[in-house]
């Protein structure tokens, strides 16, 4: 089959699909499946935060380059909530970080901060740094 053939029946099954009755079934199937993730992730942040209040009574990392750094509430922009909090996150930019640390910045720009655990932790053991972190994602900040 060539290739033109090949796009000529994906663009007549896209226009059966998207502008059909199959869309109008398949559409209202997801809004449901969207809702009920919806309302599941909200029973699980709530399990999840109460078991990090039991572990983490003073949400303080534990260990790592930013031991003792403070989390305002138990979530997290993006990524898990507990290697951060017991020290392990991305255990292999410890190195790096401590590196960072070495040397005395007078700017730190974070680009895609999320919750800025970085930009803070970096912040604790600098205190004179002028710290910035910019994340597109409003949920994350």
């Amino acid at each position: 089959m060539t290739n033109f053939f090949k796009f000529l029946i994906r663009c007549i099954a896209l226009q059966v699909i998207v502008k059909g009755p199959i869309w109008s079934l398949l559409g209202r199937r997801m809004r449901k499946h969207s809702y009920f993730r919806v309302q599941r992730r909200v029973v699980e942040e709530k399990s999840f935060q109460s078991k990090v209040a039991i572990s983490f009574p003073h949400l303080r990392i534990r260990n790592g380059p930013f031991k003792g750094t403070f989390y305002p509430q138990a979530t997290s922009g993006g990524s898990a909530l507990w290697p951060k909090l017991i020290g392990v996150y991305e255990r292999e930019l410890h190195e790096a970080f401590e590196l960072i640390l070495g040397r005395p910045y007078q700017t730190i720009i974070d680009w895609g901060c999320a919750e800025g655990y970085y930009l803070v932790g970096l912040g604790m053991r600098q205190s004179t740094t002028q710290l910035f972190g910019i994340d597109p994602d409003d949920h994350a900040r």
